[in-house]
């Protein structure tokens, strides 16, 4: 719950920051929030985070995967984008059906902005505590559906770059600089009026183009490619506007990014009718922003240049025409705008959604008994039972449980099943639990058993085994019937003087000496644990201590030792001669206590304790 709260908040911030920049930018292609030398057109989203970090992080973990020679991050973080982009083909299939109403409710560029929200799903890779949805898959499978996938990935990838790269060589070389005099100073007026003052793109024309363009993924790299014909002086302030805003905007980028996604959904045919919708908008939103504030004599020149430009966009281009089904939709917005809404909602809500709903299915393979897991496919008598502590969010950590039959806890657990998921969880956003440690003759392991999760660690080596997902859901009423807690010895100290330095390792109770009585296994002994009650000067501060037994006295009766430091001293307090509520005077010197008595719990177990505490110097004490 607290994960999933911190997820919710962590999003609501993005949103609205992401909502703050849309607002930004509206207001300074109005020149409403323009300063001097500052870019008017600026992109919402820029288009190249997730490709970028899909990159790196693969790049990353085929040299880690090299060098060390393990694959397990280079696995996890690979099958997490492969959930991400499920998800975005997922979202688009979702959103192609809805941007008729989007569209006659909110601005185009809202709606195009729609379409790069995925880019910030790389925040859900290491965001979700566990999957809600695990789909059964054996590992031969799994890897025999990723090299498909990757081999279909790479090969729609990279047929459109070399497609992009041919039609670029085509489109290019035979293109001259623009020299013209008069094209140059609108082109150099409208960098102006756009805010590029380093005119970092350069003006072409190419006998080869249809259509004026803009090609290029790079800012060096970038190109406005006017065909070889005259326009007006009218048509080329709307022309070189319009590429303007697109390379402003990096639109192309966004064209690779959407690429990019479609290749990664190659095998989903809808994707692709997708593709051609997100295009489609890109030049709603250029057209609505050209055209800000126009006059219906500009938006007729618009609607005419529409017409005339008819022309080829292959690779990651963005040009002035438009698709033979968009046109009529084109048109009719620049002739007969409406007004509509800046839609900063619907981009709130939708970002919240697509964020909120990533990462929560995912695959499960190696599906494996909790026999062959945690005891290795041996007999269970050859582990021992060492220690079982629980934990709550409300009741925090409870170290000491006494197992009341390890027969049964040996069964449960031997009878679970469990699997290894694709991504990464961090199995963090949990309420309680159970650790269970096991000693054999190669070691200690620890588990750490929780609702939906196992973790499985050497302690002898102190390296992790692995975290695995839990097919069936823990019986917390089974595992809880159980184990019992161990009765526990509860101290207040009173002090005099200044305030006490506490050093509280541990909390009592100590240790457990013996175990006995009816409903019960042989149990076990955990290791003694002190409490330790540090004091700031030479002499005690601590003047008496009242004792608590969370479980009721075998015989009423207990023993408390009082040594002196060094041991070489001692005294005894029977229960008997302490008054209620049973506090005990310290002595008057640095001392070590130990309290001994016999607690019967409610189930008839008998148990012979031994609980320890010391008052202690500042400096020099022991560990």
């Amino acid at each position: 719950m607290d994960n999933f709260l911190g997820r919710s908040l962590w999003t609501l911030f993005l949103a609205v920051l992401l909502c703050g920049g849309l607002y930004n930018n509206n207001d300074r292609e109005l020149g409403n929030d323009l300063g001097e030398n500052q870019q008017r057109f600026r992109p919402d989203i820029s288009p190249s985070v997730l490709p970028n970090c899909f990159i790196t992080i693969l790049v990353v973990s085929l040299v880690l995967d090299f060098k060390y020679g393990s694959h397990t991050n280079y696995f996890s973080y690979f099958t997490g984008f492969i959930s991400i982009f499920l998800h975005i083909g997922v979202y688009y299939l979702i959103l192609t059906p809805l941007l008729p109403v989007f569209h006659r409710r909110v601005s185009a560029r809202v709606c195009a902005m729609l379409w790069l929200l995925p880019n910030y799903l790389y925040f859900t890779l290491v965001d979700v505590p566990a999957p809600l949805l695990v789909i059964p898959v054996s590992l031969t499978i799994l890897y025999a559906v990723l090299v498909i996938w990757a081999i279909g990935f790479m090969a729609v990838l990279g047929w459109h770059l070399i497609s992009h790269l041919r039609f670029r060589r085509q489109l290019l070389c035979q293109a001259v600089e623009v020299t013209d005099p008069a094209i140059l100073a609108l082109w150099q007026k409208e960098l102006e009026f756009s805010g590029l003052q380093k005119m970092n793109y350069r003006l072409v024309s190419s006998p080869a183009a249809q259509t004026p363009l803009s090609i290029g993924l790079f800012q060096r790299s970038i190109r406005v490619v006017l065909p070889q014909r005259s326009y007006t002086p009218e048509d080329l302030t709307l022309i070189l506007r319009h590429e303007i805003i697109h390379i402003s905007r990096e639109d192309s980028g966004t064209k690779f990014f959407l690429v990019f996604c479609s290749a990664a959904c190659w095998f989903n045919p809808l994707m692709w009718k997708a593709m051609r919708h997100s295009a489609d908008d890109l030049e709603l939103s250029c057209d609505e922003t050209v055209l800000l504030n126009a006059d219906d004599t500009t938006r007729h020149k618009y609607a005419d240049l529409l017409l005339r430009t008819a022309g080829d966009e292959r690779g990651f281009t963005t040009c002035l025409s438009a698709s033979a089904q968009a046109m009529r939709y084109r048109l009719e917005n620049v002739l007969h705008p409406r007004k509509r809404l800046t839609g900063v909602p619907v981009v709130m809500a939708v970002f919240y959604i697509l964020m909120m709903t990533c990462g929560y299915v995912a695959f499960g393979y190696n599906h494996i008994s909790g026999q062959e897991l945690i005891f290795g496919g041996q007999e269970p008598s050859g582990f021992t039972l060492t220690s079982v502590s629980r934990f709550d969010t409300e009741g925090g950590y409870d170290h000491y449980y006494n197992c009341t039959d390890e027969a049964a806890l040996t069964e449960y657990l031997s009878g679970l099943t469990f699997c290894s998921v694709t991504g990464s969880y961090s199995f963090s956003d949990i309420d309680r639990g159970v650790t269970i440690r096991y000693s054999t003759s190669h070691g200690e392991y620890r588990l750490v058993l929780q609702a939906n999760s196992l973790t499985l660690r050497d302690e002898s080596t102190r390296q992790l085994i692995g975290t695995y997902f839990c097919v069936d859901r823990l019986d917390w009423e089974v595992l809880y019937s159980l184990i019992v807690p161990y009765p526990q010895l509860d101290i207040n100290m009173s002090w005099q003087g200044n305030d006490p330095h506490f050093d509280s390792r541990l909390s009592p109770p100590g240790r457990i000496l013996r175990v006995s009585g009816e409903n019960t296994a042989a149990g076990y002994l955990p290791d003694g644990v002190d409490f330790v009650a540090r004091t700031c000067s030479e002499d005690p501060i601590a003047r008496d201590a009242i004792l608590s037994f969370t479980h009721e006295l075998y015989d009423g009766t207990f023993e408390v030792l009082v040594e002196n430091w060094e041991r070489t001293d001692s005294y005894t307090v029977s229960s008997g001669e302490l008054e209620y509520p049973l506090q005990l005077e310290l002595a008057p010197y640095f001392a070590h206590y130990t309290v001994l008595a016999t607690i019967v719990d409610e189930m008839g177990v008998i148990y012979d304790t031994e609980y320890r505490f010391d008052i202690g110097p500042l400096d020099g004490f022991s560990k």
